[in-house]
């Protein structure tokens, strides 16, 4: 009987000591460094690409002060120098703007499970508040009803119509 019971007592021992908590799991894991690929298989980030093109076209205006002389008509005149219209210069610029954003994936998992918590905690209070709120109501008539009784009782022993 008393091997039983220190056999019984040790079993107990091994199986509560045996059992891993969370965060003895963890750093197991990343103490081994396997945990860096098991969140990475199972959370992988996601990456999105945006990219936008804009095409600016401007118009350079430039005044250069140069002319072309014409071959003189009469003789003995100087030649006669005619101004050219101003020069203008087309620029393009294309413009790409790349931008890249990456989920975290991993956080939006939790944040789901913790809305999804949330929101079961949240129906279960509405339903216990409906069912105080009916509660209530009941308890409220019956609390009218009382007082309603108390004042006639009264008023009938003020006016000496009551026995009591």
């Amino acid at each position: 009987m008393k091997y039983k019971a220190h056999l019984v007592f040790l079993l107990t021992l091994l199986v509560i000591g045996g059992c891993k908590s969370v965060e003895k799991a963890t750093a197991y894991l990343d103490k081994k460094g396997a945990l860096p690929k098991i969140c990475a298989d199972r959370y992988p980030p996601k990456e999105s690409v945006i990219e936008r093109t804009t095409l600016r076209i401007d118009t350079l205006v430039r005044d250069v002060a140069d002319s072309v002389e014409c071959p003189p008509t009469v003789a003995g005149k100087p030649p006669i120098k005619v101004p050219c219209p101003p020069a203008k210069d087309i620029i393009k610029i294309q413009t790409v703007e790349r931008t890249v954003t990456v989920e975290n994936t991993a956080r939006i998992d939790h944040l789901t499970r913790s809305l999804d918590a949330i929101s079961r905690g949240f129906a279960k209070v509405q339903a216990e508040n409906a069912i105080l709120a009916s509660k209530a109501k009941k308890r409220g008539w019956l609390l009218a009803a009382i007082a309603t009784t108390f004042v006639v009782f009264f008023l009938l022993k003020i006016r000496g119509k009551f026995p009591i």
